[in-house]
């Protein structure tokens, strides 16, 4: 069995921090994805989850002055997860997408998805 360690996201972008680190150019930002679900007395229900993400900038990838808050964007990469120490000497840990590409997508595209559940 191959071992894969995938996703594709796509949604709008929220936060964005651009950085250069060595000389290269970093961009963390999250976005946000929709899903719209209808709960047990059957009102829709929408529940929004936040993804971190962090592309370093490279010539394979577009220019990281197009990721600006409230863009729509499809993003793949995969995950990984950090471990640091707080300022309160507590681990702690995050989850976030480290970005091989991504592409900006048209604001007339649909971006809720609904849940058959």
């Amino acid at each position: 069995m191959e071992q894969t360690n995938q996703v594709l996201i796509r949604g709008r972008v929220g936060n964005v921090r651009m950085n250069t680190v060595n000389e290269r150019n970093v961009c963390n930002f999250s976005v946000a994805t929709n899903l719209v679900r209808r709960n047990g007395d059957n009102t829709t229900v929408e529940e929004v989850t936040w993804h971190s993400c962090t592309v370093w900038g490279n010539k394979r990838l577009p220019d990281l002055s197009l990721i600006k808050v409230g863009v729509p964007i499809e993003v793949k990469g995969r995950l990984r997860n950090n471990k640091y120490t707080g300022a309160d000497g507590a681990e702690h840990y995050s989850t976030e997408i480290s970005v091989i590409e991504f592409g900006i997508l048209n604001d007339s595209e649909p971006l809720t998805a609904e849940a058959s559940l």
